[in-house]
Parts: structure tokens; sequence; C-alpha cells
């Protein structure tokens, strides 16, 4: 299993953390990183982990013809970066797709023995809502088509002000019927630090303000690190 994930300097420090937690549950998987405006000491950095397989770092300015605002320059690209990893991958059965602020908390509850017969996996919340920062991809044709039009989709405009998860929740809706689609539990995606997530999220959490949550997650990294 290969994990991708996409970030800029400002979320650079998250990537370590994340790393690190499936180290601990799940160290088999590796990882692919698709970066914007880091040092190149920080590149060393992540290279230096042997879990990652290919680090692409590229230089971005704000450019309002893509979106609104900088976040959503950067969302626009996760199909692309997906499909990037498929195909220098080809022969990996199973990708996915997290938000950097995240952290592993236990093994993956199966997740991986589920993906094989499915070619899309995501949280669905509702007809106009897909969680987008855990989506689990299997090496299909099916699953290629769907994150290309999805990247297709927010090229050319069609993500704005976290328009992302509506745009996948519509083609969610256009191609259900000739995929296979697993719909996985919140767990995956948990803002709330429960003892049976298998995913902490911080995008939103109990924990407060960024910095606090950073702080928390590291306490808990370290102590299932020396569990």
């Amino acid at each position: 299993m290969i994990v991708m994930l996409y970030f800029d300097s400002g979320y650079y420090y998250w990537a370590p953390l994340l790393i690190r937690s499936f180290a601990v549950y799940e160290p088999e998987v590796k990882f692919t990183l698709y970066t914007f405006n880091l040092s190149k000491q920080q590149v060393d950095e992540l290279k230096s982990f042997s879990s990652v397989l290919y680090v692409e770092n590229m230089s971005m300015e704000f450019d309002p013809k893509i979106a609104t605002r900088w976040l959503y320059q950067l969302v626009c690209r996760k199909g692309k970066f997906l499909l990037d990893t498929m195909n220098r991958f080809e022969n990996e059965k199973l990708f996915i797709s997290m938000d950097i602020d995240m952290m592993l908390v236990q093994e993956l509850g199966g997740l991986k023995k589920k993906m094989k017969n499915y070619d899309v996996g995501f949280v669905w919340v509702n007809i106009n809502k897909i969680m987008s920062g855990f989506i689990a991809i299997s090496n299909t044709d099916n699953a290629k088509k769907y994150l290309e039009e999805y990247y297709k989709r927010a090229m050319i405009g069609k993500l704005k002000h976290e328009n992302d998860q509506p745009t996948l929740a519509k083609i969610y809706e256009e191609k259900k019927n000739g995929m296979n689609f697993l719909l996985i539990s919140r767990k995956y995606l948990d803002p709330d630090a429960c003892n049976d997530a298998y995913v902490w999220s911080a995008h939103k959490s109990v924990f407060g303000p960024k910095k606090e949550r950073y702080k928390k997650y590291l306490e808990k990294l370290k102590y299932m690190e020396n569990e």
C-alpha cells in the first residue's frame, strides 16, 4: 500500500508525525510526497525516512485563475498526484490519499482486504458531501477514470471555497452504478480523538488551535512509539 500526501511549507511539520505513526501500526506502508515551496533541508529530511519512495517539491505562486485561495490550488491537484503515483508504481494494488494533518492511531481495520473488491473507498456524508481527507483507491481502470474526472473538474475552476467535497459526491452519483464504491467509517477521519478511531484528523479537533492540536498529537505519537 502506498499513501500519497500533498502539502506546502506551512504544513511541513505534520509530515514526519504522520509518517512515524504509520511506522508504529502499518510499517510496510510506503509514501509518495508532493510538496510545495519546501527548503532543500526539509526535502532531505523527508527523503531520510525509509518508507518515503518519492518526493516531488514544486514552487507555486498564488494564481487567482485556478482558485480563490492558496489552499485550493493544492486541493485541485490531488487527483493528478494520485494518478502520478499510480503510474509510477503500477504494480501496487492499493493507494490512499490523506490530508497531512492526520495521524494513524491503530491498524487500518481490514481496509486493505476490503478494498480488493472495490474501486474507490471514502467517507460518504450525504448526497452533496464526500469527505476528501481520506480516499482509498484500488489500481483499476475505473478508479483512474474517477480520479481523471475529479482532476479535470478541479482544474477548470469547479473547486472553490471547499467545493472539493461536493464535486467528489457529484461524480460518485454519476458513476456509482458502473463502479464499486466502498463507503467507509468516519473512524478513518475522526476529529474527536476517539479511542476506537483508525485515524485522527486535526482539521477540526477537540484540542483547540492548530498548534495545540499538533502538541497533543505529538504526545500521542510518543506514547504509541513507547508502548
